[in-house]
C-alpha cells in the first residue's frame, strides 16, 4: 500500500465509523425480518424480545446478550410485525433496529428503537426509519 492511499484510509475512517451498519441479507436468509443490536450504543446488557405478526398473535421469545452476535433473524414470514422488546438493566439504554430483506437484496431499515426500559410496536414492510441507515 502507497503512502497515499494509507493517507486517505486514514482520512475515510473516521467519517466510516460514523455509518450506521446496515445488515446484508445473507443467501440462506434472503427475506424476512432481522434485528440487530448496535453495541455502540447500547448500555444495557441484555434484551429480551416479543415478536408476532400482531399483538394479538402468538409470540416467539429471543433474547440478546451483549457479547453475543449483534444480527439475528426473526422467523416469521408476515408482511407485518409486533414487537415488545425490554433491557434486562432497568435504566440502561439498548439501541437497536428492525430491518426487512425483500428477497431481491434490498434491506431496508424499518424502526429504530432507542429506550431504557420496554416497549412495544407494530410494524409493516412499508415502515422505513432514517435512524437504521437507509
Amino acid at each position: 500500500m502507497t503512502w497515499k492511499r494509507a493517507f486517505l484510509l486514514l482520512l475515510a475512517l473516521p467519517v466510516l465509523l460514523l455509518l450506521p451498519y446496515v445488515p446484508r441479507a445473507t443467501a440462506q436468509q434472503a427475506a424476512g425480518w432481522f434485528i440487530n443490536v448496535d453495541n455502540g450504543r447500547t448500555e444495557t446488557s441484555s434484551i429480551s424480545f416479543s415478536v408476532g405478526s400482531s399483538q394479538a398473535s402468538p409470540k416467539q421469545n429471543y433474547l440478546w446478550r451483549k457479547g453475543q452476535p449483534t444480527t439475528f433473524w426473526i422467523a416469521s414470514n408476515s408482511s407485518r410485525l409486533y414487537v415488545n422488546a425490554a433491557v434486562g438493566d432497568h435504566g440502561r439504554n439498548g439501541w437497536f433496529c428492525v430491518y426487512h430483506a425483500d428477497g431481491t437484496g434490498n434491506t431496508r431499515g424499518i424502526k429504530h428503537w432507542d429506550f431504557d426500559d420496554s416497549e412495544d410496536h407494530d410494524m409493516s414492510v412499508n415502515d422505513r426509519d432514517g435512524e437504521c441507515g437507509n
